[in-house]
């Protein structure tokens, strides 16, 4: 999933390594459960503290320990991926899925039939396998095409020479996007796949990382044509996070592709860091369309976020894990995550409930979250065998070959 997003502060180890709720010397000790979550999230360290000090406030006979592995989707041996962790509960893209599954590492679940009922319906659709239920989805995400207010043509542009016309009308007009790094390539690929060839197994048929499909890629060359020369191929500017929405906050480009979260650092990037005379943008101007890789169109694929418990726990431990499944996926844990602080802008995560997208004080605090749902609403989740080391393959090659801008 968030190939596109690095975190505004990523922990590598242990949240806490202290017990956060003192604790009588004569109580008996507080039970551990340890939860693998997903590290790529907006202000991530402050999330992940709230998350502790909230689940202990109401379960003070359970340790939670959070661990976020910054190298998540790094499959080497004796490297940081979630494939190489061990604990009571993971948060797993999507892509991972399938491993997961066929490895016996995931204990489907009962008794969430009330959450499963408030679920996204693409969500529910992938974390159900011959009737049972293989995690809880948390978060959904996938690439949105943002732009201002009263930009007609981007606003009506469907297809990727939709855009190149209305970018090439003018004279310095710049998309705005991350072209660089394995995952992140390998993901634009499979979206521009999906674009092109519109179904899931069509798309997934051109996932091999040795016979690229040559359509896809010249798309791909196409778009990065249209970047601000020194943008978008750039490692360096890869790995600073929000880098490039925080660029598209200060007029460096016409439009800008990123999945919803980067608007935390666009607005921040506004908020926090211009003039008043520099033009950045409003907020209360931002659209949002979906992102045409093709000139078919566009067909969005939709990465989960996915709660999962780990297969073969003891009972009490199941328990445990499933009281910190039903708290993370509770209306008021998101918006105790959604709601922006008075010094910040919204996370704009987008939650897998139907419910949470409706709240009204979520909606008066963040208004985009209709718009997302609308344009989420076509969205077709993805999962494979091997599917995230088939993408990073791909990411790897296409890096070698596509040009630098």
């Amino acid at each position: 999933m968030r190939t596109l997003l690095l975190a505004a502060s990523l922990v590598v180890a242990t949240i806490s390594d202290a017990p956060s709720i003192a604790q009588d010397s004569a109580a008996p000790p507080r039970r551990v459960l340890k939860a693998s979550l997903y590290p790529y999230i907006p202000d991530a360290s402050t999330a992940y503290w709230a998350i502790e000090q909230e689940f202990e406030a109401r379960h003070p006979q359970i340790d939670l320990q959070i661990t976020l592995k910054s190298g998540y989707y790094d499959e080497r041996p004796a490297k940081e991926g979630i494939v190489h962790e061990n604990a009571d509960v993971y948060e797993l893209d999507s892509v991972f899925l399938d491993d997961f599954v066929q490895a016996g590492r995931i204990a489907p679940l009962t008794g969430f039939g009330d959450v499963v009922e408030q679920l996204l319906p693409f969500s529910r659709e992938i974390v159900t396998k011959d009737g049972k239920l293989l995690g809880l989805p948390h978060w959904v995400c996938g690439n949105f095409l943002f732009y201002r207010e009263g930009d007609k043509a981007i606003e009506d542009a469907k297809s990727l020479g939709d855009i190149e016309r209305a970018l090439r009308s003018q004279p310095d007009q710049w998309l705005i996007a991350d072209f660089s790094g394995k995952s992140t390539l390998g993901e634009i690929y499979l979206d521009g796949a999906m674009d092109q060839f519109a179904t899931r197994d069509a798309a997934l048929r051109r996932v091999d990382p040795n016979r690229l499909d040559p359509g896809v890629v010249g798309m791909m060359t196409r778009a990065i044509a249209l970047f601000r020369p020194g943008f978008g191929r750039d490692g360096d500017y890869h790995d600073r996070a929000g880098f490039y929405a925080g660029q598209f906050a200060r007029g460096a480009g016409r439009a800008y592709v990123g999945y919803s979260e980067q608007l935390f650092f666009a607005m921040s990037e506004s908020m926090l860091s211009c003039r008043k005379d520099e033009g950045c943008l409003d907020p209360k101007t931002i659209k949002v369309a979906e992102w045409p890789l093709a000139d078919r169109g566009s067909q969005p694929i939709a990465w989960v976020d996915i709660l999962v418990i780990q297969a073969r726990l003891a009972p009490a431990k199941r328990a445990d894990a499933e009281a910190f499944l039903r708290f993370m996926t509770a209306p008021d844990t998101y918006k105790m995550l959604l709601m922006p602080r008075w010094d910040a802008p919204p996370r704009y995560l987008l939650p897998a409930r139907e419910d949470v997208f409706a709240d009204p004080d979520l909606v008066e605090a963040a208004p985009l979250y209709p718009i997302f749902r609308a344009r989420i609403d076509r969205a077709i989740p993805i999962t494979d065998k091997k599917l995230n080391q088939r993408l990073r393959d791909i990411g790897e090659r296409l890096d070698a070959t596509l040009p630098t801008r």
